[in-house]
């Protein structure tokens, strides 16, 4: 709070280096992404966090889901890593790298008829008091691939969830407007 009251009463620019994307979030306009020593990714801090368009602007930006992808329709990926295709809200780019979901939006569904809905098994279980993790690969695999995923709730949901066995089946979603087109530079 101290560093942000002083940044608003200096009326100049400040370059401001920071690992911490809690505190870029909190104090930057705008950011830029370095990697290799040269800028992936620039513009507006909400607006990376929310289609951060390269692979490390998504992993800087907390994603623990990132994984290759193939352009296969006009607005339809294949993920080998996950054993997936998936439909997505808008246009795949040509120059589609990688595709990515937040950990936080993979949801559970009831209805299997929505896109992007899949029956999963849960590999394993890890609680924090902030939060409950969960392993994903998809049921009709023999075993987890070597890039699961990955779905994190809120230790305020956690109340909500069924602690399932292992290796149960449970529907879940990766919603089409929550998918990261990824593309690499």
């Amino acid at each position: 709070a101290e560093l942000r009251g002083m940044l608003q009463d200096y009326g100049g620019t400040v370059l401001f280096v920071s690992h911490n994307r809690d505190e870029v979030y909190r104090l930057c306009q705008r950011m830029e992404v370095l990697e290799q020593g040269k800028v992936v990714a620039s513009g507006l801090t909400e607006e990376l966090f929310r289609d951060p368009c390269s692979v490390a602007a998504a992993q800087l930006t907390g994603c623990k889901n990132i994984a290759r992808a193939q352009k296969i329709g006009h607005q339809r990926v294949a993920v080998p890593a996950w054993g997936l295709e998936l439909d997505t809200a808008v246009p795949v780019p040509d120059d589609l790298h990688s595709v990515g979901i937040r950990a936080h939006l993979i949801a559970p569904v009831e209805n299997l008829a929505l896109p992007n809905s899949f029956h999963f098994r849960t590999s394993s279980f890890a609680s924090t008091p902030f939060s409950h993790a969960e392993i994903l690969w998809p049921a009709n695999s023999p075993k987890p691939p070597q890039t699961p995923l990955h779905r994190e709730i809120s230790v305020n949901d956690v109340a909500s969830v069924s602690q399932t066995s292992l290796s149960a089946e449970q529907a879940y979603r990766l919603p089409p407007e929550c998918l990261l087109l990824l593309r690499h530079p």
